[in-house]
């Protein structure tokens, strides 16, 4: 799930970096991977639950 919403955010990030400061790019990178991260782990974190219960 991460990696095909990696390759989704590509074409994304690059027209991205064409069009933003290289300083600002590098911190909405960051940013947008620990959102996608976050996300994937309360998804994950939910589903544990859902176990257990």
């Amino acid at each position: 799930m991460y990696i095909f919403s990696s390759t989704i955010f590509m074409p994304l990030m690059y027209h991205i970096k064409n069009t933003m400061s290289r300083k600002f790019f590098y911190f909405f990178n960051i940013s947008l991977n620990l959102l996608v991260l976050l996300t994937f782990y309360v998804f994950y974190f939910l589903y544990k639950i859902k176990i257990l219960i």
